[in-house]
């Protein structure tokens, strides 16, 4: 990261020293120079074993150049701070005045620790101010609490309560497990991965406004969307906004021909599922995200909004869910068993390692995740509250069922921690 952080600091100031002297050519050159660093050093630490053994040598048993990669010790976090890193230099070349003339600011931009490691990934534009000029206040402060209080209950009691079941499930034996434990292990991956992902949002953002900083919104409810285009306008919303201002855009975006504007979707999803990991499975998992973007751009996105809001999104739920099961699995082979179970007529029941997960508390926190989902609860109390008039008396009325709420999080947190150890990071994987 250090070495990052030198890197792109010296390229940035380069190329707003070439653009302010009128040599725009040497100010692209030296861009695309900091773009081809900056993915030499993200390849080398996460692709190399995989591009060895899946495309130069897919058939080669034991080679001297795989053995040489098997021992590289990913960095934490290299895969955000490289997209921050080449945005910070895109934003210097279109605007010279982006340029961080101050190193420790620059590093601090490209290391700042509470978005690190799962988001969301801020692009240099949107905190150059609040790098030199921040502001702290108590509201700020407060309200960051909030927002990492919910996070973290999202990840601690809701993520690795449900996580259990597909835990159990896709790292077992799954072959003959039957279709309603294969479905029941796939709904509570779909609710973990969200729930931890923008948990982990959450504590990144409310923990980023106490230091005064704004990071921007990563989730807006995604399993409420009705088509899998208004899907990636509320999941992971930086990552393909990334996307769409630094390749799909340059590429042509939707200004081109048809064909061309569905070659660029691809070209988008193939390579955002491949940032998400060195698999084959994530290759294929934003390949079927970048089809069903490409066929809702055509004929069947009328046909879509034609169809009941029930319709649509049972739709987008099926979907986005079977296509969690390349990302889940560990290879295609895993993939193609676990989707034979699926659609299999195979209605055994479920078996003591799943059951054994079933109480009273795991069924009411599975209904109450499938809920908050889809419904954004947080927003529908502090609108009946804004209802109450800002008398001191109505004030106390509102805010201390808010505080007996968040101090109740906090010691359900505190509590799942003391209490069970299974505590899964998901994101060793990305």
């Amino acid at each position: 990261m250090l070495i990052s952080i030198i890197i792109n600091y010296t390229i940035g100031f380069a190329i707003n020293r070439f653009l302010s002297n009128g040599e725009a050519t040497h100010a692209k050159a030296i861009l695309v120079i900091g773009i081809i660093v900056n993915l030499a050093i993200l390849i080398y630490y996460k692709y190399a074993g995989f591009l060895i053994s899946s495309v130069i040598f897919p058939t080669v048993g034991e080679v001297d150049l795989l053995v040489l990669f098997s021992d590289v010790i990913l960095p934490l976090g290299i895969s955000f701070y490289t997209f921050q890193s080449i945005s910070y230099i895109i934003d210097v070349y279109r605007d010279p005045d982006n340029v961080q003339k101050n190193l420790p600011n620059c590093a601090l931009y490209i290391s700042f620790f509470p978005q690190l490691v799962a988001g969301p990934i801020v692009r240099y534009k949107e905190i150059r101010l609040a790098l030199s000029e921040r502001e702290h206040s108590i509201k700020n402060i407060s309200s960051g609490v909030e927002l990492f209080i919910i996070g973290l209950f999202k990840k601690i009691v809701v993520a690795n309560t449900i996580s259990k079941i597909a835990g159990e499930v896709f790292d077992g034996e799954v072959s003959g497990i039957g279709a309603l434990a294969s479905w029941l292990a796939l709904l509570c991956y779909s609710l973990q991965i969200y729930y931890d992902f923008s948990g982990y949002t959450d504590m990144a953002r409310g923990l980023a406004r106490m230091f005064g900083f704004e990071l921007p919104v990563n989730f807006k409810l995604p399993y409420s969307a009705k088509s899998v285009q208004e899907f990636w306008r509320k999941w992971h919303i930086t990552l393909s906004n990334w996307f769409r201002d630094y390749l799909y855009i340059p590429l042509g975006g939707n200004r081109v021909s048809m064909f061309k504007s569905v070659r660029n979707l691809w070209v988008v999803f193939l390579l955002c599922g491949l940032w998400h990991g060195a698999s084959l499975n994530f290759v294929i998992w934003g390949a079927i995200h970048g089809m069903l973007l490409s066929l809702e751009r055509g004929r069947f996105s009328d046909f879509l909004k034609s169809t009941p809001t029930l319709f649509q999104r049972s739709y987008l739920l099926f979907v986005v869910m079977i296509s969690w099961v390349f990302f889940r699995t560990e290879d295609l082979e895993a993939s193609k068993i676990y989707l034979v179970e699926l659609f299999s007529f195979n209605l055994r029941p479920l078996d003591v390692e799943v059951t054994q997960y079933l109480d009273f508390r795991f069924i009411a926190i599975l209904v109450l995740a499938i809920v908050f989902a889809v419904f954004d609860l947080r927003n529908i109390i502090l609108t009946v509250a804004s209802k109450f008039s800002l008398s001191i008396k109505s004030y106390w009325i509102t805010i201390t069922p808010r505080i007996c709420l968040y101090v109740f999080m906090m010691l359900s947190c505190m509590a799942q921690l003391a209490i069970d150890k299974h505590n899964p990071f998901i994101y060793f994987r990305f």
